[in-house]
């Protein structure tokens, strides 16, 4: 009977590291690897390519996860980057980020220009580019999409960015309209039917066709308007 109480009694002294034991497991698997999971939101504007807008990354794991770069892979067959950062991004972890990515004027798919179909293609996967390795993010809107091949298997669309002033545009924009209002110098795009984009707000924002013949043309037209007044500095660009 003696023998027995001591083994009970050695029993219960174990029993808390049997109860602590799957949740120390737990918490050491949780920072074993790298496990990030992607959404993504598309967008377009009329004088920049359509693109990956905004990506979210959750981090999976309870450990920091340095990020260098974005890629999507699009119908298991395409790829290009999204986006990169230097210094790289931290994801903290367990946390989740919410990136923002730069603009860009075209795709290139060798010498083709190419416009993913965001719309009709419904497989787009997500990578990002770690100190180790580049990982697959789990996707958080696709859940049942299948692997892919590896990385290098896919044929790389390579981004092709014009940019005037700091403004990222396309081949829908034609003139660039630099002004200087209250000592300050700014830009504003003026696409092919003569629609003027943000950076001006002067009652008005579409121009006749006969001013966008050529620089002079709108120039001059823009002169004899109220904004043409009011400004200290105006000079028209045309956009290749």
């Amino acid at each position: 009977m003696c023998e027995l109480v001591l083994s009970f009694q050695e029993f219960l002294k174990i029993v808390p590291g049997i109860v602590i034991f799957p949740f120390s497991f737990y918490l050491a698997w949780k920072k074993i690897g790298i496990d990030v999971a992607a959404s993504f939101t598309v967008c377009s504007d009329r004088i920049t390519a359509e693109r990956i807008s905004e990506v979210v990354l959750v981090n999976l794991k309870d450990k920091p996860i340095a990020v260098f770069a974005i890629y999507a892979v699009i119908g298991d067959d395409i790829s290009w980057e999204v986006d990169k950062f230097d210094p790289p991004i931290i994801l903290k972890p367990l946390e989740s980020s919410l990136i923002e990515t730069k603009p860009y004027s075209e795709l290139y798919l060798d010498a083709e220009k190419y416009e993913p179909d965001f719309i009709l293609n419904a497989k787009i996967d997500i990578y990002i580019a770690t100190s180790h390795k580049i990982l697959k993010c789990k996707a958080v809107s696709h859940p049942n999409l299948l692997r892919i091949p590896l990385f290098k298997n896919y044929r790389s669309a390579t981004k092709s960015t014009r940019c005037f002033n700091n403004i990222v545009y396309n081949d829908r924009a034609a003139y660039a309209i630099t002004y200087v209002i209250n000592s300050e110098k700014i830009t504003a795009i003026v696409d092919k039917f003569g629609l003027i984009t943000e950076n001006f707000s002067f009652g008005f924002n579409k121009l006749p066709a006969e001013c966008l013949i050529s620089e002079v043309d709108l120039k001059n037209y823009l002169e004899k308007t109220p904004f043409g007044k009011m400004v200290n500095y105006l000079i028209v660009n045309k956009l290749n």
